[in-house]
């Protein structure tokens, strides 16, 4: 029987079935949800401006939650979070009601997207569409290049920092960052001093230990091994971003 059922032939799969494969594979092998395809990267094209953050955001999350990261302006960065509502199409409810939107807006993953009620939906991105260069303008929020991982034309050690819940400050911090431009992370904190401004945070997710203090100055967060991570502006446009125009 087993012999015969391997050596049948295996029948062709129409686009449904291919669709429906695909939704699978947001499933690992015991069912749970897996997210190493979800998170990253994503544009939104609403706001999205080539050559700047405005528009980008980032994703991460696990079998039950999602947390995002991004900027609509790409100056002022914001945090939002959200829930697994459907494991497929795995669909999230995102709470946007910090940022002045709907408190469970759906979102459903399809093809490499994030699909909105409304028709939009954000595409997912490989690569920043921008050179970047280091700033110190502006406070903590911002994309910070840690010297450690950073790969330039990817988003390899980069990190999306905020301590804006929505619009508005809080004493939290965020960090969504990638160390291979490929598998991304997600790290908690707090502001535990505003002169000179300093975070806690949590690094024990990544194997880190917890209460890691970092110090903000001059567009650097500096951790006590010395290490800092650079705050990034763009620069001029990267040949993806050039391609993208024409």
């Amino acid at each position: 029987f087993w012999l015969k059922a391997y050596l049948s032939p295996v029948p062709s799969l129409s686009p449904i079935s291919l669709g429906a494969m695909n939704r699978i594979l947001s499933l690992n092998s015991k069912g749970s949800i897996d997210m190493a395809e979800i998170n990253g990267a994503y544009s939104d094209p609403n706001h999205y401006a080539v050559g700047s953050f405005a528009g980008v955001r980032v994703l991460y999350g696990d079998a039950k939650s999602v947390t995002l990261v991004g900027s609509d302006d790409g100056e002022q960065f914001w945090s939002l979070t959200g829930t697994v509502s459907k494991p497929s199409p795995l669909t999230f409810l995102i709470d946007f009601s910090p940022k002045g939107g709907p408190k469970d807006l759906e979102a459903k993953c399809e093809d490499g997207k994030l699909i909105f009620p409304d028709g939009n939906f954000w595409s997912k991105i490989t690569e920043p569409a921008a050179a970047l260069s280091e700033t110190a303008e502006g406070g903590i929020d911002g994309v910070y290049a840690d010297p450690n991982h950073f790969a330039a034309g990817s988003f390899a050690g980069l990190r999306m920092v905020t301590i804006n819940k929505g619009s508005e400050p809080s004493s939290e911090i965020t960090l969504l960052g990638s160390d291979d431009g490929v598998s991304w992370w997600g790290l908690k904190g707090a502001v535990t001093s505003k002169e000179p401004l300093a975070v806690t945070i949590d690094f024990r997710p990544k194997g880190g230990p917890n209460g890691l203090v970092g110090t903000y100055k001059d567009g650097k967060l500096i951790w006590p091994d010395g290490n800092a991570w650079t705050k990034q502006t763009t620069g001029a446009w990267s040949i993806f971003s050039m391609c993208e125009i024409l």
